[in-house]
């Protein structure tokens, strides 16, 4: 008997599990048995997921090693594409921004101009 807050407390008598020979007691060989089946089950079962996980990693190491080829051989096109098509356009397109940079440039004078332009005309 144990004194608790709320009175006196009688610990109930383990349940025992039926089996096929009767009554089976915590400490008998065959619930022994059934705990060794369950950590050799649940080891079994760790090491499933373990290789299940180590397959599934090695398939997305060899996806991604056949991306880095395939973006390899890609950066290597690209660069020939930017070698033989866009280099020999580089002098053009200097020629273009040094003519935007003198239209920009005049813009700010033109706004000036077409301001006083607005302001004489008649409402």
């Amino acid at each position: 008997m144990v004194r608790t807050w709320f009175g006196v407390h009688r610990p109930r008598p383990l349940a025992r599990e039926p089996s096929a020979g009767g009554t089976r007691e915590p400490g008998s060989r065959v619930s022994g048995y059934l705990v060794t089946l369950l950590i050799v089950l649940s080891v079994l079962l760790a090491a499933v997921v373990i290789v299940v996980l180590a397959g599934a990693l090695v398939v997305v190491r060899q996806r991604l090693e056949s991306i880095s080829e395939n973006l390899a051989a890609l950066a290597g096109a690209l660069e020939g594409v930017e070698s033989q098509h866009l280099h020999p356009l580089e002098g053009a397109v200097t020629a273009i921004n040094a003519q935007f940079d003198v239209i920009l440039g005049a813009l700010p004078g033109i706004a000036r101009k077409a301001a006083v332009v607005a302001d004489r005309r008649p409402r």
